[in-house]
């Protein structure tokens, strides 16, 4: 096993895995393997993802802090998906003056496949174990090949793997960056380029921020758009028992009785959680 691919998969292995080389995470783990060779903390797997975001998409913040002391430098994917408001402002001020370009380099290496099979995302073996953690985060195919927009600007460039900035900003929960975005002209009805296809409005759902998801439909973002298996925001809303992000949506137009590709209305999901005020107020909409 290649040293990048033990690297991700000590990422997002719990702290009490199974013990050894390929099997045990943990930030001391994780620390020695810095220590034993530095230029980890900035070489991407074969997706394109940098250790900082992984650990970000795997809620390891403390991970993510170990790469930047080890010498890793945040792209501006990471930047908003670390929540640095400020640091984000500077790029695209920065952006802004050049007349464009800062777009979505990382400076991140991107690690090559090895001569003992390959370390793709698909030939099976220990890199599921790394790939599982950013499925359910994100609930998007983490084997996507990375994209390239060819943007050169920040607004509409994409990550490796098919998000803008706004949608990681509301992903990760951070208003002040998502503000900041729309406040600079970031599309509010925009697909990801991979197979979920979530609006930034089902970001802000998935991390269950009522005021993100307030914050979009005053931007003009579109209360029932779909995802992958036309699932909407206010499902998600529905299924996390969020009453003020459902008197949001509903508000805005959402239709309490949106069916998804399985037959499932908001309205359903509620009474399967059995979340019966929830029930109740999707009812009399």
């Amino acid at each position: 096993m290649s040293a990048t691919k033990e690297l991700f998969n000590a990422i997002a292995s719990r702290d009490d895995a199974s013990e050894g080389a390929s099997g045990g995470g943990g930030v001391e783990a994780i620390r020695a393997m810095l220590a034993d060779n530095p230029v980890l903390a900035t070489t991407a797997n074969e997706q394109g993802i940098s250790p900082v975001m992984f650990a970000l998409y795997c809620q390891k913040r403390e991970v993510a802090t170990l790469f930047l002391e080890a010498g890793a430098v945040p792209g501006i994917f990471e930047i908003v998906a670390l929540g640095e408001l400020e640091d984000l402002t500077s790029r695209l001020d920065a952006d802004a003056d050049s007349g464009g370009g800062s777009g979505g380099g990382r400076g991140y290496a991107k690690h090559a496949p090895d001569s003992e099979g390959g370390d793709t995302p698909t030939s099976g073996g220990d890199t599921e174990a790394a790939d599982e953690p950013v499925k359910r985060s994100l609930s998007r195919p983490y084997s996507q090949p990375p994209t390239d927009s060819g943007s050169t600007n920040p607004l509409t460039a994409r990550s490796p793997d098919g998000f803008t900035l706004l949608h990681l900003a509301c992903f990760f929960g951070h208003l002040s960056c998502a503000k900041l975005l729309i406040e600079r002209g970031a599309e509010v009805n925009i697909a990801a380029e991979n197979e979920s296809r979530v609006y930034p409005i089902h970001s802000a759902a998935a991390c269950d921020s009522a005021e993100i998801v307030t914050l979009l439909l005053g931007a003009g973002a579109e209360a029932d758009a779909k995802q992958q298996k036309d699932f909407t925001a206010l499902m998600s809303a529905a299924m996390h028992n969020n009453l003020d992000m459902a008197r949001a949506l509903l508000k805005a137009g959402a239709n309490p009785s949106q069916e998804s590709e399985d037959d499932r209305t908001p309205i359903s999901m509620a009474q399967e959680a059995g979340h019966g005020e929830m029930v109740e107020m999707l009812k009399k909409a």
